[in-house]
Protein backbone atom coordinates (compact mmCIF):
# COMPACT_ATOMS: atom_id res chain seq x y z
CA UNK A 1 0.00 0.00 0.00
CA UNK A 2 1.28 3.51 -1.12
CA UNK A 3 1.42 6.46 0.99
CA UNK A 4 -0.99 8.27 -0.72
CA UNK A 5 -3.30 4.94 -0.51
CA UNK A 6 -2.74 5.04 3.31
CA UNK A 7 -3.76 8.41 3.27
CA UNK A 8 -7.00 7.93 1.62
CA UNK A 9 -8.00 5.93 4.31
CA UNK A 10 -7.95 8.70 6.83
CA UNK A 11 -10.75 10.71 7.91
CA UNK A 12 -11.22 14.12 6.60
CA UNK A 13 -11.83 15.39 10.11
CA UNK A 14 -8.22 13.37 11.11
CA UNK A 15 -6.58 14.92 8.14
CA UNK A 16 -7.98 18.18 8.76
CA UNK A 17 -6.01 18.48 12.57
CA UNK A 18 -3.33 17.12 10.46
CA UNK A 19 -2.81 19.67 7.69
CA UNK A 20 -3.44 22.78 10.16
CA UNK A 21 -0.15 22.20 11.62
CA UNK A 22 1.60 22.07 8.06
CA UNK A 23 3.41 25.00 6.59
CA UNK A 24 2.07 26.98 3.62
CA UNK A 25 4.39 25.29 1.46
CA UNK A 26 3.47 22.00 2.56
CA UNK A 27 -0.04 23.21 2.20
CA UNK A 28 0.72 23.80 -1.67
CA UNK A 29 2.46 20.59 -2.36
CA UNK A 30 -0.71 18.95 -0.87
CA UNK A 31 -2.93 20.82 -3.28
CA UNK A 32 -0.61 19.19 -5.92
CA UNK A 33 -1.95 15.60 -4.69
CA UNK A 34 -5.27 14.86 -5.59
CA UNK A 35 -8.46 16.54 -5.88
CA UNK A 36 -9.81 14.58 -2.27
CA UNK A 37 -6.38 17.00 -1.21
CA UNK A 38 -7.16 19.66 -2.62
CA UNK A 39 -10.15 20.68 -1.42
CA UNK A 40 -9.15 20.10 1.93
CA UNK A 41 -6.03 22.54 1.99
CA UNK A 42 -7.22 24.84 0.02
CA UNK A 43 -9.22 26.68 2.76
CA UNK A 44 -6.12 25.98 5.31
CA UNK A 45 -3.77 27.82 2.33
CA UNK A 46 -5.77 30.99 2.11
CA UNK A 47 -7.12 31.09 5.34
CA UNK A 48 -3.90 32.96 6.20
CA UNK A 49 -1.96 34.89 3.68
CA UNK A 50 0.98 36.76 5.15
CA UNK A 51 2.36 39.05 1.60
CA UNK A 52 4.54 41.38 4.29
CA UNK A 53 7.97 43.34 4.36
CA UNK A 54 7.38 45.62 6.76
CA UNK A 55 8.24 43.28 9.29
CA UNK A 56 11.60 42.34 7.77
CA UNK A 57 13.87 44.78 8.74
CA UNK A 58 13.55 48.54 8.82
CA UNK A 59 13.10 51.09 5.92
CA UNK A 60 16.45 52.27 4.20
CA UNK A 61 17.53 55.61 5.48
CA UNK A 62 16.78 58.33 2.76
CA UNK A 63 16.15 62.00 2.69
CA UNK A 64 12.20 61.16 2.44
CA UNK A 65 11.98 58.70 5.73
CA UNK A 66 14.04 60.34 8.46
CA UNK A 67 14.73 57.20 10.66
CA UNK A 68 15.13 59.06 14.98
CA UNK A 69 17.35 56.80 16.12
CA UNK A 70 16.07 56.24 19.68
CA UNK A 71 15.58 52.53 19.63
CA UNK A 72 17.66 50.13 21.82
CA UNK A 73 19.32 47.82 19.51
CA UNK A 74 21.17 48.82 16.07
CA UNK A 75 18.39 49.14 13.45
CA UNK A 76 18.45 45.28 11.50
CA UNK A 77 19.23 45.78 7.19
CA UNK A 78 16.64 46.59 4.84
CA UNK A 79 15.03 43.35 3.81
CA UNK A 80 17.37 41.72 0.57
CA UNK A 81 16.48 43.09 -2.70
CA UNK A 82 15.58 39.84 -3.78
CA UNK A 83 12.65 39.22 -0.42
CA UNK A 84 11.28 42.64 -1.83
CA UNK A 85 11.24 41.76 -4.97
CA UNK A 86 9.64 37.63 -3.95
CA UNK A 87 6.64 39.33 -2.23
CA UNK A 88 6.13 41.56 -4.94
CA UNK A 89 5.82 38.92 -7.55
CA UNK A 90 3.85 36.66 -4.80
CA UNK A 91 1.39 39.13 -4.15
CA UNK A 92 0.52 39.75 -8.05
CA UNK A 93 -0.02 35.87 -8.12
CA UNK A 94 -2.32 36.38 -5.47
CA UNK A 95 -3.95 39.37 -6.93
CA UNK A 96 -4.08 37.62 -10.06
CA UNK A 97 -5.79 34.50 -8.44
CA UNK A 98 -8.50 36.13 -6.57
CA UNK A 99 -9.15 38.09 -9.89
CA UNK A 100 -9.60 34.90 -11.81
CA UNK A 101 -10.87 32.80 -8.81
CA UNK A 102 -13.26 35.05 -6.38
CA UNK A 103 -14.82 32.26 -4.65
CA UNK A 104 -11.58 32.05 -2.58
CA UNK A 105 -11.67 35.50 -0.90
CA UNK A 106 -14.26 34.20 1.06
CA UNK A 107 -11.52 31.73 2.52
CA UNK A 108 -9.25 34.47 3.79
CA UNK A 109 -9.45 35.02 7.17
CA UNK A 110 -6.21 36.64 8.69
CA UNK A 111 -4.26 38.83 6.33
CA UNK A 112 -1.27 40.62 6.39
CA UNK A 113 0.19 42.83 3.32
CA UNK A 114 2.51 45.31 2.48
CA UNK A 115 1.36 47.94 -0.16
CA UNK A 116 3.98 47.80 -3.06
CA UNK A 117 1.97 47.86 -6.09
CA UNK A 118 4.15 46.31 -8.04
CA UNK A 119 7.95 45.34 -8.66
CA UNK A 120 9.96 47.40 -7.27
CA UNK A 121 13.26 49.39 -8.74
CA UNK A 122 16.14 49.07 -8.69
CA UNK A 123 17.77 50.23 -5.18
CA UNK A 124 20.87 51.00 -7.60
CA UNK A 125 19.10 53.44 -9.25
CA UNK A 126 19.35 57.24 -8.61
CA UNK A 127 15.67 58.18 -8.70
CA UNK A 128 15.75 61.48 -7.24
CA UNK A 129 14.30 63.79 -9.01
CA UNK A 130 12.60 61.72 -11.36
CA UNK A 131 8.59 61.43 -11.98
CA UNK A 132 7.42 58.56 -10.41
CA UNK A 133 6.38 56.77 -13.93
CA UNK A 134 10.17 57.25 -14.82
CA UNK A 135 11.53 55.24 -12.11
CA UNK A 136 9.38 52.30 -12.03
CA UNK A 137 6.93 51.93 -15.09
CA UNK A 138 3.18 52.72 -15.07
CA UNK A 139 1.30 50.33 -13.11
CA UNK A 140 0.00 47.35 -15.06
CA UNK A 141 -2.23 44.32 -14.07
CA UNK A 142 -2.79 43.15 -11.54
CA UNK A 143 -1.49 46.04 -9.16
CA UNK A 144 -4.42 47.78 -10.83
CA UNK A 145 -6.94 45.37 -9.62
CA UNK A 146 -5.73 45.93 -5.79
CA UNK A 147 -8.59 47.67 -4.60
CA UNK A 148 -11.19 45.73 -6.14
CA UNK A 149 -9.58 42.70 -4.78
CA UNK A 150 -9.37 43.99 -1.66
CA UNK A 151 -13.14 44.46 -1.51
CA UNK A 152 -13.88 41.19 -2.13
CA UNK A 153 -12.41 40.06 1.09
CA UNK A 154 -15.56 40.17 2.99
CA UNK A 155 -14.14 37.61 5.96
CA UNK A 156 -10.96 39.11 6.84
CA UNK A 157 -10.99 39.04 10.77
CA UNK A 158 -7.30 39.78 11.56
CA UNK A 159 -6.05 42.59 9.00
CA UNK A 160 -2.27 43.59 9.59
CA UNK A 161 -1.65 46.24 6.47
CA UNK A 162 1.18 48.45 6.07
CA UNK A 163 1.92 50.93 3.32
CA UNK A 164 6.01 51.51 2.61
CA UNK A 165 6.05 52.61 -0.82
CA UNK A 166 6.75 55.86 -2.88
CA UNK A 167 3.91 55.46 -5.61
CA UNK A 168 0.93 57.94 -3.74
CA UNK A 169 1.49 60.18 -6.90
CA UNK A 170 -1.03 57.39 -8.74
CA UNK A 171 -4.32 58.84 -8.80
CA UNK A 172 -5.26 54.73 -8.46
CA UNK A 173 -3.68 54.45 -5.24
CA UNK A 174 -4.72 57.35 -3.61
CA UNK A 175 -8.87 56.89 -4.80
CA UNK A 176 -9.08 54.05 -2.63
CA UNK A 177 -12.47 52.66 -1.68
CA UNK A 178 -14.38 54.26 1.01
CA UNK A 179 -14.70 50.91 2.92
CA UNK A 180 -12.33 47.82 3.44
CA UNK A 181 -12.03 44.94 5.59
CA UNK A 182 -15.06 45.73 7.67
CA UNK A 183 -15.07 42.66 9.28
CA UNK A 184 -11.94 42.77 10.80
CA UNK A 185 -11.75 42.03 14.70
CA UNK A 186 -8.23 42.64 15.10
CA UNK A 187 -6.36 45.59 13.03
CA UNK A 188 -2.54 46.34 12.56
CA UNK A 189 -1.98 49.65 10.28
CA UNK A 190 1.49 50.87 9.88
CA UNK A 191 3.64 53.24 7.82
CA UNK A 192 2.65 56.20 5.52
CA UNK A 193 -0.81 56.62 3.57
CA UNK A 194 -3.59 59.12 2.88
CA UNK A 195 -6.60 59.68 5.69
CA UNK A 196 -8.91 57.85 3.20
CA UNK A 197 -6.94 54.66 3.55
CA UNK A 198 -7.12 54.87 7.02
CA UNK A 199 -10.90 55.64 7.39
CA UNK A 200 -11.54 52.97 4.91
CA UNK A 201 -10.69 50.69 7.41
CA UNK A 202 -10.82 52.27 10.76
CA UNK A 203 -14.41 53.93 9.77
CA UNK A 204 -16.33 50.55 8.17
CA UNK A 205 -15.77 48.17 11.08
CA UNK A 206 -18.17 47.81 13.79
CA UNK A 207 -16.29 49.33 17.17
CA UNK A 208 -18.22 46.89 19.01
CA UNK A 209 -16.55 43.57 18.19
CA UNK A 210 -13.07 45.14 18.07
CA UNK A 211 -10.40 43.16 20.15
CA UNK A 212 -7.60 44.17 19.05
CA UNK A 213 -5.66 47.50 17.73
CA UNK A 214 -2.29 48.79 16.73
CA UNK A 215 -1.45 51.85 15.17
CA UNK A 216 2.02 52.08 14.35
CA UNK A 217 3.48 54.89 13.54
CA UNK A 218 0.63 55.52 10.99
CA UNK A 219 1.63 58.82 9.32
CA UNK A 220 -0.02 61.17 6.20
CA UNK A 221 1.72 61.81 3.08
CA UNK A 222 0.38 65.37 3.54
CA UNK A 223 -2.13 67.11 1.67
CA UNK A 224 -3.52 70.40 0.09
CA UNK A 225 -7.11 71.42 1.00
CA UNK A 226 -7.73 70.55 -2.72
CA UNK A 227 -7.41 67.12 -2.22
CA UNK A 228 -3.16 67.60 -3.93
CA UNK A 229 -0.85 65.89 -2.67
CA UNK A 230 2.09 67.69 -0.99
CA UNK A 231 4.90 67.66 -2.26
CA UNK A 232 7.79 70.07 -0.84
CA UNK A 233 8.92 69.15 2.46
CA UNK A 234 11.46 72.99 2.44
CA UNK A 235 7.42 75.05 2.09
CA UNK A 236 5.86 73.09 4.64
CA UNK A 237 5.49 75.94 7.56
CA UNK A 238 4.50 77.98 4.98
CA UNK A 239 1.19 76.21 4.08
CA UNK A 240 0.51 75.28 7.40
CA UNK A 241 0.53 79.00 8.25
CA UNK A 242 -0.98 80.62 4.93
CA UNK A 243 -3.23 77.05 3.64
CA UNK A 244 -6.25 76.63 5.75
CA UNK A 245 -7.45 72.94 5.66
CA UNK A 246 -3.95 71.87 4.82
CA UNK A 247 -2.39 68.80 6.17
CA UNK A 248 1.01 68.75 6.63
CA UNK A 249 2.92 65.28 7.01
CA UNK A 250 3.91 63.32 9.67
CA UNK A 251 1.23 61.67 12.40
CA UNK A 252 -1.91 61.31 11.24
CA UNK A 253 -4.56 62.53 12.94
CA UNK A 254 -8.40 61.35 13.64
CA UNK A 255 -7.49 58.21 13.55
CA UNK A 256 -9.29 57.35 16.81
CA UNK A 257 -12.53 59.43 16.66
CA UNK A 258 -14.46 57.04 14.60
CA UNK A 259 -13.82 54.43 17.40
CA UNK A 260 -13.48 56.77 20.77
CA UNK A 261 -16.71 55.55 23.45
CA UNK A 262 -17.67 52.82 21.30
CA UNK A 263 -14.93 49.39 21.46
CA UNK A 264 -16.62 47.84 24.49
CA UNK A 265 -14.57 44.60 24.11
CA UNK A 266 -10.96 46.04 23.11
CA UNK A 267 -8.44 44.38 24.89
CA UNK A 268 -5.26 44.71 23.20
CA UNK A 269 -4.09 48.30 22.18
CA UNK A 270 -0.90 49.36 21.12
CA UNK A 271 -0.39 53.09 19.73
CA UNK A 272 3.19 54.08 18.16
CA UNK A 273 4.29 57.55 16.63
CA UNK A 274 7.28 59.25 15.86
CA UNK A 275 8.51 62.72 18.01
CA UNK A 276 7.42 65.88 15.79
CA UNK A 277 11.18 67.34 16.34
CA UNK A 278 13.59 65.95 13.76
CA UNK A 279 17.40 65.33 15.72
CA UNK A 280 18.92 65.78 12.77
CA UNK A 281 17.23 69.00 12.25
CA UNK A 282 16.54 67.97 8.06
CA UNK A 283 13.00 68.23 8.34
CA UNK A 284 11.09 71.26 9.10
CA UNK A 285 8.97 71.41 12.41
CA UNK A 286 5.62 70.28 12.12
CA UNK A 287 3.00 71.75 13.54
CA UNK A 288 2.75 71.75 17.03
CA UNK A 289 -1.11 72.26 17.25
CA UNK A 290 -1.67 69.45 15.16
CA UNK A 291 0.92 66.92 17.18
CA UNK A 292 -0.77 68.03 20.55
CA UNK A 293 -4.38 66.90 18.74
CA UNK A 294 -2.99 63.36 18.60
CA UNK A 295 -2.25 63.37 22.70
CA UNK A 296 -5.27 64.50 23.02
CA UNK A 297 -6.77 61.72 20.93
CA UNK A 298 -4.96 59.05 22.43
CA UNK A 299 -6.23 60.26 25.96
CA UNK A 300 -9.97 60.14 24.85
CA UNK A 301 -9.47 56.64 23.19
CA UNK A 302 -7.65 55.79 26.16
CA UNK A 303 -10.71 56.88 28.70
CA UNK A 304 -12.92 55.31 26.87
CA UNK A 305 -11.42 51.68 26.82
CA UNK A 306 -10.10 51.64 30.09
CA UNK A 307 -12.49 49.03 31.97
CA UNK A 308 -11.81 46.35 29.54
CA UNK A 309 -7.89 46.72 28.05
CA UNK A 310 -6.26 43.77 29.41
CA UNK A 311 -2.56 44.52 27.33
CA UNK A 312 -1.44 48.03 26.84
CA UNK A 313 1.64 49.16 24.71
CA UNK A 314 2.02 53.14 24.06
CA UNK A 315 5.21 54.13 22.38
CA UNK A 316 6.17 58.05 21.47
CA UNK A 317 8.84 58.15 19.94
CA UNK A 318 11.14 60.40 22.43
CA UNK A 319 14.44 59.43 24.20
CA UNK A 320 15.95 59.88 27.64
CA UNK A 321 17.98 61.88 28.73
CA UNK A 322 17.62 64.70 26.34
CA UNK A 323 15.53 68.16 27.14
CA UNK A 324 12.17 68.14 27.36
CA UNK A 325 10.18 68.12 23.81
CA UNK A 326 6.95 68.76 22.97
CA UNK A 327 6.16 65.87 22.26
CA UNK A 328 7.34 64.44 25.73
CA UNK A 329 5.03 66.96 27.44
CA UNK A 330 2.45 66.27 25.66
CA UNK A 331 2.90 63.11 27.22
CA UNK A 332 3.54 64.40 30.83
CA UNK A 333 0.18 66.65 30.47
CA UNK A 334 -2.11 64.61 28.19
CA UNK A 335 -1.51 60.87 28.60
CA UNK A 336 -0.13 60.80 32.17
CA UNK A 337 -2.89 61.98 34.20
CA UNK A 338 -5.26 58.70 32.29
CA UNK A 339 -2.74 56.22 33.64
CA UNK A 340 -2.26 57.48 36.97
CA UNK A 341 -6.66 56.95 37.17
CA UNK A 342 -6.71 53.90 39.37
CA UNK A 343 -9.77 52.77 37.06
CA UNK A 344 -8.03 49.99 35.26
CA UNK A 345 -9.54 46.50 36.60
CA UNK A 346 -8.36 44.49 33.85
CA UNK A 347 -5.29 45.50 32.99
CA UNK A 348 -3.04 42.80 32.98
CA UNK A 349 0.54 44.34 30.70
CA UNK A 350 1.11 47.77 30.37
CA UNK A 351 4.38 48.92 28.61
CA UNK A 352 5.03 52.63 28.01
CA UNK A 353 8.07 53.50 26.45
CA UNK A 354 9.90 56.68 25.57
CA UNK A 355 9.82 58.44 28.94
CA UNK A 356 11.30 60.10 31.19
CA UNK A 357 12.91 58.25 34.43
CA UNK A 358 10.92 60.53 36.19
CA UNK A 359 7.37 59.99 34.34
CA UNK A 360 8.19 55.98 34.98
CA UNK A 361 7.99 56.79 39.08
CA UNK A 362 4.62 58.35 38.64
CA UNK A 363 3.09 55.55 36.26
CA UNK A 364 4.41 52.93 38.65
CA UNK A 365 3.55 54.55 41.88
CA UNK A 366 -0.27 54.07 40.74
CA UNK A 367 -0.10 50.60 38.77
CA UNK A 368 -2.01 47.66 40.53
CA UNK A 369 1.04 45.19 41.82
CA UNK A 370 -0.82 42.39 39.69
CA UNK A 371 0.08 44.46 36.10
CA UNK A 372 3.05 43.37 34.85
CA UNK A 373 5.01 46.70 34.15
CA UNK A 374 7.56 47.98 31.31
CA UNK A 375 8.78 51.53 31.72
CA UNK A 376 11.44 52.19 29.47
CA UNK A 377 13.24 55.43 27.68
CA UNK A 378 13.99 53.61 24.46
CA UNK A 379 11.98 51.92 21.72
CA UNK A 380 10.70 48.57 20.41
CA UNK A 381 12.52 49.52 17.23
CA UNK A 382 13.71 52.76 15.26
CA UNK A 383 10.80 55.20 14.34
CA UNK A 384 10.72 57.50 10.95
CA UNK A 385 9.25 60.79 10.14
CA UNK A 386 7.63 61.27 6.71
CA UNK A 387 9.14 64.04 5.63
CA UNK A 388 6.46 64.48 2.14
CA UNK A 389 9.19 65.02 -0.32
CA UNK A 390 10.14 61.83 -2.94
Amino acid sequence: MDDLSRINQLADDVLLDIFRRAPHATLFSLCLVSQRLRHLCTPLLYAHVNLTTHHRGVIKYDRNVLPELYGDSIPQPDPPDEYKQDIARRQRVFLATLDARSELAKLVRNFSWTLLFGPLKDDGDDWYGCVDEEWDGPMTYPDTKTWEIFQTLTHVRTLDLGSFHFRMTRSYIRDCPRRLFSTATSITLAGWMNQELADAVLCSIDPTTLSSLALDNVQHWGQHRDGSLFQNSYKVQDFIRNEPGFISPGPMRGLLRSLTNRCVTLTRLHLRKATSSSSFGRMPELSLEADTNVYREWAAFLKSVETTLRYLVLEHGEAAPRAMLPDGQNFLQHILPVLQRNTWPALQHLEVRGISDDMAIMIKAVVRPQTTVILAPTLRKPVYVWSGTY
